[in-house]
């Protein structure tokens, strides 16, 4: 579990340096892995004004919303529900076709988007070529410098230890 909070500690470090791009939304696609779970308990930590939205299966809202890390949980099936603001896509599994639909229903308004993890990575490739605005941009822990990992000791931190006893 702790390079998995590695990497997502890395990631909201670097959206929290690039000011998350402006937005308002954070969009967690794929929220009830363990990877997207860290990521939340991160971006909490570092109490940004944006609001954490999680998208994930249907079965698995309760479990994520009992999580504590995202303001709102919806299942994939309701993304039109989401108002759209400014909003940054963090994309945990690859999943080409959902975050394909953040894109077009953001369109404009999507300041950044993130491709972390690829255990759907089929999906991604297929379309690749199908998304609407800027496209998806793989976040991977050795482009983040050293010194991001020296901020802090998230490996060992509180917030590490209560992301992994969620997920355990």
């Amino acid at each position: 579990m702790r390079p998995l909070y590695l990497t997502s500690w890395l990631c909201a470090d670097f959206l929290r340096d690039q000011h998350l791009a402006g937005a308002a939304q954070v969009l967690v696609l794929s929220a009830s892995s363990k990877t997207a779970l860290a990521f939340g308990a991160a971006l909490q930590r570092m109490q940004t004004s944006c609001a954490l939205i999680a998208l994930t299966a249907k079965a698995n809202q309760s479990f994520v919303q009992a999580s504590g890390y995202f303001d709102h949980v919806f299942a994939y099936d309701d993304l039109a529900k989401i108002p759209v603001h400014a909003a940054v896509a963090v994309d945990m599994a690859g999943s080409g076709d959902i975050l394909r639909a953040v894109h077009q229903q953001w369109g404009t308004q999507l300041r950044y988007s993130a491709s972390v993890g690829l255990s759907h990575r089929s999906g991604l490739n297929a379309n690749r070529g199908g998304f609407v605005g800027l496209q998806p941009q793989l976040f991977s822990r050795p482009s983040r410098p050293r010194s991001a990992a020296q901020h802090s000791a998230p490996a060992g931190s509180k917030a590490a230890r209560r992301a992994i006893g969620h997920t355990s």
